[in-house]
């Protein structure tokens, strides 16, 4: 199962820009990477949160963006497959994405 919320809220101010808020939350259960039901193939669940906050022109010329993803640091594989038994006997591969740690940055966007 896999689960996905997001909102967004604007703060409208009279001065210069509008501060949005912004924030998700993504929830993956359990899943099996193998087709043999391998109990060392079966990947945890997780949840990850994001959250950000902008200032955004009235006219809508310029945004300054920051962002934090995966906010908890959830460790998390994208994928887990056995090895060739031949080769490596009860081994196993466990691929992460650079995703899997926390990320925070910084966007800039101007509009003419």
């Amino acid at each position: 199962m896999k689960l996905n919320l997001a909102a967004s809220y604007t703060w409208q101010r009279d001065d210069f820009f509008n501060v949005i808020f912004n924030g998700s939350v993504r929830y993956q259960d359990e899943v099996q990477f193998g087709l043999h039901q391998d109990e060392n193939t079966l990947g945890d669940a997780y949840t990850l949160l994001d959250a950000g906050v902008s200032l955004q022109s009235h006219s809508d010329s310029w945004e300054a963006a920051f962002f934090v993803k995966n906010l908890t640091d959830e460790f998390y594989p994208s994928f887990i497959f056995g090895m060739n038994a031949a080769f490596v006997p009860n081994g196993y591969f466990h691929r992460y994405s650079k995703l899997a740690e926390r990320t925070y940055g910084m966007e800039l966007r101007y509009r003419w």
